[in-house]
């Protein structure tokens, strides 16, 4: 069974991918120029990027599977799948936040880079629109 059929949501997720990657970038140059560098910090920038598009994903595999159902049925698909989202998260958090070899502070900054990623390509396509 695949999952994001339609081909623009697959391009969309792959365009806020490569924005979160350069997000990555800028926040570690950030981190290291305010003196936190090392392992953990790029871990923690690893890891929450990984879930911040996993969870990205799992949006868009949720709003292709409520399109398809009835209204009912949509409704308690949502539901759940928002719950589950933010379980999961607080669980991950609670994780890394247990896990000494892990910056918390940069996995849960990266959890962020998905909204801001969708902030920045909506500024960036309306000035290039207007071109």
């Amino acid at each position: 069974m695949e999952f994001l059929k339609d081909k623009s949501i697959k391009k969309e997720v792959k365009i806020i991918t490569v924005i979160i990657l350069i997000l990555d970038i800028i926040l570690y140059i950030g981190m290291f120029l305010y003196g936190k560098y090392g392992i953990s910090v790029i871990l923690g920038i690893i890891l929450g990027s990984i879930y911040a598009i996993f969870n990205f994903i799992m949006i868009a595999i949720n709003m292709e599977l409520l399109i398809n159902s009835s209204k009912n049925k949509a409704k308690t698909m949502a539901i759940l799948g928002y719950l589950i989202r933010y379980i999961l998260a607080g669980v991950v958090i609670y994780m890394v936040g247990y896990v000494k070899w892990i910056d918390t502070f940069s996995f849960i900054i990266t959890l962020f880079f998905p909204k801001i990623a969708i902030f920045c390509q909506a500024a960036f396509s309306k000035k290039i629109s207007k071109l």
